[in-house]
C-alpha cells in the first residue's frame, strides 16, 4: 500500500555531496552556540526535497506511514500524561515532536530513490571522520577545544583524556564512532575497501577517537571489535582475520590496564603498577583527572530508582533523578510509553529486514542493538542524531551488483 502520485519505477539520484550534507546536518548540526537550529535544518531539507520533486513525484510506503502513526500515538499518550501531571516540563513532548518531523524529513529526502547501504556507509564514514578528528585535535589543542564549543553548546570542565568533539556529551560522541567502527570493519571483511595500510590506519584512528570519549564507549568498542573478529572468521578474508586478531589482543590488554587505573576494582594492583612503572603512575594521575573513580557495584545499584505505582506504569512527566535512559522514559511516560517506543524501533527494523539482504540486515540489527544497549547508560531512544541515523539506514537499499 502506497500513497503515490507517480510511476515508482522512476528513481531519483541522490549525489554523494547531497548525501554528505544531509547526514552531517541531520546528525551533527543540532545546536550552534547553544541555540537549537534543527527547525532550520528541517525546513531547508523539506524545501530542497520538494523542489527536487517539483513535478509532484512523491510517495510514502505503508511502513513509513505506520512509523509516523506510531510516533503520533506516543505523542498523544505523552500529551495526556502531560495534561494530568503537575509538571510543566515540555522536554519529552518536544522530543517526540522532533522525532516525527525528522522522520518525515528523512522519508521525504530518500523518497523514490535508490541509495545502497554501501554508499550510505561510506558517506557516513566521511562525515564521522570530521567528528573523530575534532575529538583528537581538541585533546591536543586547547584552542581547538574552545572553538568546538560552538557545536557542543557549552563549556565543559577540561578533562585531559576526554573530548566530546561535535557533541555536548561524551557518550553520544563515542556512540556514533562506535557504529562507524563496526560498519567500516564490515566493509574491510567484505572487501568493499582497498586492502591498504591507509585502511587499517583509518580503523585505528577511529578506535583512538572512541577511547578519548567515555569509559562506557571503550567497553562497547571492545565488544564491537570482538564481534568483528567473529565475523572475519566466518568470511574468506585472511588479512582481516589477522588484523582483527591483533586489534583484539591490543584492546584486551588496554582494557585490563584501563579498568584497573580508572575504576576502583583492584586498588592494590593499581598501587603496585603505579609504584613499579612510573609511566603508568603518570597515566593513572591523568586518568584520575578525567574519570570519576567509583565503586562499580554501588554505582550501578544506585541507578535503579523507579517512581511509585501507578506512576511507574503511566509516568509523571518528570526527569528521573538518575541517568539510565529506560528509567528516564518511565519517569516521563511510564512503562506504557517505554513499551510503545521500543515497539516502534522493533517495527521499524523488522519491517526493513523484509527487503534487505543478509549484509544490510547486519547493519540494521546492529543499529537497533546499539540503541538498546546505550539506553542503559543515557537517553538514546528518540534522541536527536541517534534516531535520525537509524531511520536513515532503514531507507537504504541493497547493494546494486553490476
Amino acid at each position: 500500500m502506497e500513497m503515490s502520485l507517480i510511476n515508482k519505477n522512476e528513481k531519483y539520484e541522490i549525489r554523494s555531496i547531497e548525501l554528505f550534507c544531509f547526514i552531517f546536518s541531520m546528525i551533527f548540526l543540532g545546536e550552534i552556540k547553544g541555540i537549537d537550529i534543527r527547525i532550520i535544518v528541517y525546513i531547508f531539507w523539506i524545501i530542497y526535497s520538494l523542489i527536487k520533486r517539483i513535478n509532484g513525484k512523491i510517495f510514502f510506503t505503508k511502513r513509513q506511514l505506520i512509523v509516523i502513526i506510531l510516533l503520533s500515538v506516543v505523542l498523544l499518550y505523552s500529551s495526556l500524561v502531560f495534561l494530568f501531571s503537575l509538571s510543566n516540563d515540555f522536554f519529552f513532548l518536544l522530543k517526540t515532536i522532533r522525532s516525527i518531523v525528522s522522520a518525515l524529513v528523512i522519508f521525504l529526502f530518500f523518497n523514490n530513490s535508490n541509495v545502497s547501504y554501501i554508499k550510505l556507509t561510506k558517506i557516513y564514514l566521511l562525515a564521522i571522520s570530521i567528528h573523530a578528528l575534532s575529538i583528537i585535535l581538541s585533546i591536543l589543542s586547547p584552542s581547538i577545544r574552545e572553538s568546538l564549543y560552538i557545536f557542543s553548546g557549552y563549556s565543559k570542565k577540561l578533562l585531559p583524556f576526554r573530548s566530546s568533539g561535535l557533541f555536548s556529551g561524551y557518550d553520544f560522541a563515542g556512540y556514533f564512532i562506535n557504529i562507524a567502527i563496526f560498519f567500516f570493519g564490515l566493509l574491510i571483511i567484505w572487501k568493499k575497501t582497498r586492502n591498504s595500510l591507509f585502511v587499517y590506519c583509518y580503523f585505528i584512528f577511529l578506535i583512538l577517537a572512541v577511547i578519548l570519549t567515555s569509559r562506557f564507549n571503550v567497553f562497547v568498542l571492545a565488544m564491537n571489535v570482538l564481534f568483528l573478529l567473529f565475523i572475519s572468521y566466518r568470511n574468506n578474508n585472511l588479512s582481516a582475520r589477522i588484523f582483527f586478531t591483533i586489534i583484539n589482543g591490543f584492546l584486551a590488554f588496554f582494557l585490563a590496564i584501563f579498568s584497573v587505573l580508572s575504576m576502583n576494582i583492584a586498588p592494590n594492583l593499581r598501587f603496585f603498577l603505579a609504584t613499579r612503572y612510573p609511566l603508568l603512575n603518570n597515566i593513572s594521575t591523568t586518568i584520575t583527572d578525567s574519570y570519576a573513580n567509583y565503586d562499580v557495584s554501588s554505582t550501578i545499584s544506585s541507578q535503579f530508582v523507579f517512581p511509585s505505582s501507578p506512576r511507574f506504569f503511566f509516568g509523571l512527566n518528570e526527569r528521573a533523578p538518575v541517568d539510565p535512559g529506560y528509567i528516564n522514559i518511565i519517569y516521563y511516560a511510564g512503562l506504557i510509553g517505554l513499551i510503545l517506543i521500543i515497539l516502534i524501533y522493533v517495527f521499524l527494523i523488522k519491517s526493513s529486514l523484509k527487503e534487505a539482504d543478509n549484509r544490510l540486515r547486519i547493519f540494521l540489527m546492529l543499529l537497533l542493538l546499539m540503541n538498546l544497549v546505550f539506553e542503559i547508560k543515557l537517553s538514546f531512544l528518540l534522541s536527536s542524531g541517534a534516531f535520525e541515523l537509524l531511520v536513515i539506514f532503514t531507507c537504504a537499499k541493497n547493494e546494486i551488483v553490476t
